[in-house]
């Protein structure tokens, strides 16, 4: 993936993440916007952002293509658990439901509390900072504000541990 800017400016702190990040569509803070409210936003292919004066485009050049890495021992996600994980760059939580492994992105929607860090009750995962409450199976929010969903990744169970496909 590259990132390409109106001719206007090639700056800001957009930019840069986009760039520092290539494989994450990710997690973009732009900010302070209107009444000091910071916007957050998953950007994809194709997606157009608005930084200032600039424009930022993704394009995809071929990079977007999942691998499958190795997080380690089954073991190492408890039961009833989450754990963090950077993979290729990209922070993760993994949850273990049951034997069953669900990973989405680390950090809540609100204000970046660690996910992994929340309790787990079944599939629901409650903020430990704010107590926002995502399915991490799905990556949807399940209170307060409707059509907000974390990114999801798939675990595999192999002999030899968990993989994850990102």
């Amino acid at each position: 993936m590259e990132a390409e800017a109106h001719p206007h400016a090639l700056q800001g702190f957009l930019l840069r993440h986009l760039l520092d990040r290539p494989r994450e569509y990710g997690h973009v803070r732009a900010g302070p916007l209107v009444g000091g409210l910071a916007l957050r936003r998953k950007l994809g292919i194709g997606d157009i952002a608005l930084h200032g004066t600039s424009i930022i485009y993704l394009l995809d050049k071929n990079d977007s293509k999942m691998t499958w890495t190795k997080l380690g021992p089954k073991s190492d996600v408890e039961v009833g658990k989450g754990k963090q994980f950077t993979v290729n760059g990209v922070v993760v939580a993994v949850f273990n439901v049951g034997d069953k492994f669900y990973a989405t992105e680390a950090l809540c929607r609100h204000q970046d509390g660690p996910l992994a860090e929340g309790k787990l009750d079944g599939e629901i995962v409650e903020c430990p900072w704010h107590f926002w409450h995502y399915n991490v199976r799905t990556g949807k929010l399940m209170d307060y504000i409707k059509d907000v969903k974390l990114n999801t990744y798939t675990v595999e169970v192999r002999d030899d541990g968990l993989y994850i496909d990102i």
